[in-house]
């Protein structure tokens, strides 16, 4: 996940990372300490307070959606592979993947637990062989090679 310094801040120990206000950081780890996330910057790694950062949302995450918003969202996208990702109704604290394709008449959907062993961290690239557990299309994604997919950037 990525986040925006709000201040200037000067490393005081070697396991802390320096950082100017506006810089993008890469929040490795949240789970470290309740006031300090391990990021990194420019190739370097450290601690860094989270008062002194502003967490940006993912554009391909919608909250609490009704699956028929997501469909109706999804079907105005002109291109394959437009995804978006909300939280589940049907499992509560789980979220759904939708993914549209012009092969089927509606877009695809899958379950996403919350905790999952093999989701390194949220905002790292699907894996398509992952990606071919959709219930419904997918098929022939195997290919085992990490892929990217067209986004909803903003609700319809």
């Amino acid at each position: 996940m990525e986040a925006i310094a709000k201040y200037d801040f000067k490393a005081t120990a070697d396991d802390e990372l320096s950082f100017k206000r506006g810089d993008i950081l890469k929040v490795l780890n949240e789970e470290c300490d309740q006031n300090w996330y391990k990021a990194e910057l420019n190739g370097k790694d450290g601690f860094i307070p989270k008062n002194y950062i502003e967490m940006k949302p993912h554009p391909w995450f919608f909250g609490k959606i009704p699956r028929a918003k997501a469909e109706e969202m999804l079907s105005k996208q002109r291109h394959d592979g437009a995804f978006l990702i909300r939280e589940s109704e049907s499992a509560p604290g789980d979220f759904s993947l939708s993914v549209n394709s012009r092969r089927t008449s509606r877009p695809s959907l899958t379950l996403i637990p919350r905790r999952m062993e093999s989701w390194a961290s949220v905002g790292e690239t699907l894996s398509t062989s992952w990606i071919t557990q959709t219930p419904t299309g997918g098929k022939g994604l195997a290919t085992g090679r990490p892929a990217c997919f067209p986004a909803i950037t903003s609700p319809l």
